[in-house]
């Protein structure tokens, strides 16, 4: 079939909300969160929300917004995708891989090395997409909260977020979540705090006096008055945190206290927390001896790298530090078919498209993404006797993999708008 790409946005008159509605049932949630998008999002960029077209019908439909998210200690310029659809009466006519195909497209002309998405594991990697995050969870229930004494008193100093808290809450999101591969970079816009989902709530927590501290964090005011820690929750089978930020302990503390308040009042057995466990609030909760677990999304959690020399770019102090450290000059990278060299040339990271005769390693389609964060890890390639047959490795290039591909827990710490859609 023959398809038309044009750029659209919603609105009135604009076919992408019935599309939307067509694809996902009557007054979709992703209609919705197509709209706010588009009207609240800093760096919405019109051309990359692309409409597909066939006989003068809108038949598919893909957005994707410009973010900055951390990967290997570097800021690195990717895109959210979300949503995609396809109506009913044309899925599997290739419109969905026609437009993804044009999207992926526009993000390299524009700079973007690649994308990130939760969606079905068995349909997106056909465009390059692997599993490359996970979900964690720290379950506690309400008497492990509330034990630190003097916390009963931290609850009263909560209150709804106002335009002039956001600066300091992208310095407190950011100091609690920078350490981990996934972060996203937020900005000051109201969408990336307010919480915009039904049942949803963001709060901020303040403490004014001789106690409070006063100056910046990361280029957000933390002054007298202002916020000292902040989180988001909803309330469901348990009390569940979605994100949270302290400045100090006593910012920890009063995150604590003020969710042991919300499982009492709500007579919900637990209260769950989605954080990574690097979180300050993680290790708090670990100490005090809660149950912490993570999952792999299901596959779900997905990243994609179309322009594997700008992602070696930008992560270039990584690379060139574990060559350094190992005494290691270079290594070569086969991905998708295509070489990568890593050489380290006078203390710099030196790419190239080479294949190192001692040092080769053939990467798996699909996991290329994964070592990346750290969802997989050197030990996935060396005891997997296919992957070393293929690749030419001598025994200094085995003993460099766990330094170039370490294991950690990555976490996609995307913007409170997406649940809009989460629901």
């Amino acid at each position: 079939m023959t398809f038309t790409l044009s750029t659209a946005l919603p609105g009135d008159g604009s076919p992408v909300s019935p599309l939307l509605d067509r694809a996902f049932g009557p007054g979709s949630q992703e209609s919705r969160l197509v709209e706010v998008l588009a009207e609240q999002y800093p760096a919405f960029d019109p051309g990359l929300s692309l409409l597909a077209e066939r006989d003068g019908e809108a038949v598919a439909y893909a957005l994707f917004l410009p973010r900055t998210i951390r990967l290997r200690g570097a800021d690195v310029p990717l895109a959210a995708c979300g949503p995609v659809a396809t109506v009913p009466e044309h899925q599997g006519s290739g419109a969905g891989t026609f437009v993804m195909e044009a999207a992926l497209a526009a993000l390299a002309e524009r700079g973007l090395v690649g994308s990130l998405l939760l969606g079905h594991p068995s349909y997106y990697p056909r465009f390059g997409y692997g599993p490359a995050f996970d979900l964690q969870l720290v379950r506690a229930p309400e008497r492990l909260l509330g034990e630190a004494p003097g916390e009963e008193g931290d609850t009263a100093a909560w209150r709804g977020i106002e335009g002039h808290d956001l600066p300091a809450l992208v310095a407190l999101h950011w100091r609690a979540h920078a350490a981990g591969n996934g972060a996203e970079r937020r900005s000051a816009a109201a969408m990336d705090w307010a919480s915009l989902a039904e049942g949803s709530h963001t709060l901020v927590w303040t403490e004014s006096g001789a106690d409070a501290p006063s100056g910046s964090a990361n280029g957000g005011s933390v002054g007298d008055g202002g916020p000292r820690a902040y989180l988001r929750f909803r309330v469901r089978e348990s009390v569940q945190i979605t994100e949270c930020g302290a400045r100090d302990p006593r910012g920890v503390s009063a995150i604590l206290a003020f969710t042991a308040r919300l499982v009492r009042e709500h007579a919900r057995p637990q209260a769950e927390f989605r954080i990574p466990f690097a979180h300050a609030v993680s290790r708090e909760l670990f100490r005090r001896g809660c149950t912490f677990e993570s999952n792999n999304f299901g596959g779900a959690a997905m990243l994609q790298i179309g322009d594997w020399p700008g992602l070696f770019r930008h992560t270039d102090s990584s690379w060139a530090a574990v060559l350094a450290g190992a005494g290691h000059r270079s290594i070569s990278l086969e991905i998708d078919g295509a070489t990568h060299s890593l050489a380290l040339v006078d203390g710099e990271l030196r790419l190239g498209r080479k294949r190192d005769n001692l040092r080769h390693l053939v990467v798996p389609d699909g996991w290329a993404p994964g070592l990346i964060t750290g969802h997989r890890c050197a030990a996935d390639l060396i005891f997997d006797e296919t992957i070393l047959s293929r690749s030419q490795l001598d025994p200094e290039g085995l003993r460099l993999l766990p330094a170039l591909f370490p294991k950690s827990q990555p976490m996609w710490t995307h913007s409170t708008v997406y649940e809009v859609a989460d629901g």
